[in-house]
């Protein structure tokens, strides 16, 4: 009868060998400790978890909101250069608030322009006096209460320039809590230190802020 072969009697194997009995006992112990995981065990792993959450989520969110915004003064930037390029182009004039819308959404086929107050996201509001010697493009970040302002007057005394100033040129401004209702075409920024709008500047990195 070779070693690894059973007694053909009773079938039962040769004794183990002191080392095959720390076999069997290790593998038993083994067996004993994978029962599962104890409450306090589970709670600490949910904890932990909850603890991970809470510090991850408002970071999330924080740099969402900021590419949102970017995303809006981005989309600003490309709309009043495509509206310069209109002025010039029509006899120096910005022409009527229809007339750059059409021109501006065909320049911008991704962007929605509105003769009305934007609703978040990719979408921008237009209002051109009379005079068509100004142009005001407004945009509000998606996921935020902010709204975005640009004002660009071409020529002295221009009519219905939102930032109040009688010289030409470009003004800049942000509301960051415009409330229920949607970004405002005739309140827009105010003077500094009013709360939630802050004062016109002609720099992009102070008004938009």
């Amino acid at each position: 009868m070779q070693p690894a072969e059973l007694d053909r009697a009773d079938r039962t194997p040769y004794p183990l060998s002191p080392k095959g009995n720390h076999m069997r006992k290790f593998i038993a112990e083994r067996e004993e400790k994978e029962d599962g995981f104890t409450l306090i065990e589970l709670m600490v792993v949910v904890l932990i978890m909850g603890i991970l959450m809470a510090i991850a989520i408002p970071t999330f969110l924080s740099t969402t909101n900021g590419a949102n915004k970017s995303a809006a003064t981005s989309d600003l930037t490309n709309a009043l250069t495509d509206a310069k390029s209109f002025y010039d182009n029509n006899n120096q004039s910005y022409g009527t608030t229809s007339a750059l819308i059409s021109s501006l959404s065909s320049s911008e086929p991704n962007l929605s322009f509105l003769s009305s107050s934007p609703a978040e996201g990719n979408n921008i509001a237009v209002s051109v006096p009379g005079d068509g010697m100004s142009v005001l493009l407004v945009a509000q970040a998606k996921g935020t209460n902010t709204c975005y302002y640009v004002d660009d007057v071409e020529q002295t005394g221009a009519a219905g320039a939102l930032d109040g100033s009688a010289a030409p040129g470009t003004m800049y401004g942000t509301v960051t809590d415009k409330g229920a209702g949607a970004c405002s075409l005739t309140t827009g920024p105010a003077a500094a230190g009013s709360g939630t709008a802050g004062a016109w500047s002609t720099s992009q990195s102070s008004g938009w802020t």
